[in-house]
C-alpha cells in the first residue's frame, strides 16, 4: 500500500473510485464508514458491496438510498445476495411493509430463509438454556 493510500484510509477522503479499489481488493480497513459515497449515477458504495457479497461483518448502514430510494438491504435482497456474518435485523423493515425475512422468501432466495431458521433456531436454543441451572462437571478418577 502506498503512503499516500495509507493516509487517506486513516482520515483523509477517499473517492468512490479509490474506495472501490480497496473494497474490491479487500484492503478497506475494519472501521471503514463511508459507504454513502456515490458514483456518478448516484449509487452509493454500499450497494455496490452488497450486489458483490463485499458488505463486512457488522455492516449497519442499510438505509443508505440512491436517487431512486433504493436501499442497500433491498439491492442486497433483490440480487439474491447473502447478508453479512453476524446479521440479526431479520424483522427490519425492508420497503415499508415487509421484513427482510418476508421478501427473501417471496424472492425465493433459499439461502437466506435458511440462515434465518438457523439464526432463529439457535437463537430459540440459546434462550431455553439461559435459564436452566448449571451442572456440575461429572469426571472419573483413574483406576
Amino acid at each position: 500500500m502506498s503512503l499516500e493510500i495509507g493516509f487517506k484510509l486513516r482520515g483523509w477522503p477517499l473517492t468512490y473510485n479509490e474506495a472501490l479499489l480497496h473494497l474490491t481488493g479487500r484492503t478497506l480497513p475494519c472501521d471503514f464508514s463511508d459507504w454513502g459515497l456515490k458514483d456518478e449515477r448516484g449509487t452509493p458504495l454500499a450497494h455496490f458491496a452488497a450486489m458483490h457479497g463485499l458488505l463486512p461483518a457488522g455492516f449497519e448502514h442499510w438505509d443508505l438510498a440512491n436517487e431512486f430510494g433504493v436501499t442497500t438491504l433491498r439491492v442486497l435482497l433483490g440480487v439474491g445476495a447473502d447478508v453479512p456474518d453476524g446479521f440479526e435485523d431479520w424483522a427490519r423493515l425492508v420497503d415499508g411493509e415487509r421484513t427482510v425475512i418476508e421478501v427473501a422468501r417471496k424472492l425465493g432466495n433459499r439461502r437466506l430463509v435458511a440462515k434465518f431458521e438457523a439464526w432463529k433456531l439457535a437463537h430459540n436454543i440459546a434462550k431455553d438454556t439461559s435459564s436452566l441451572p448449571s451442572r456440575p462437571l461429572i469426571t472419573r478418577d483413574a483406576v
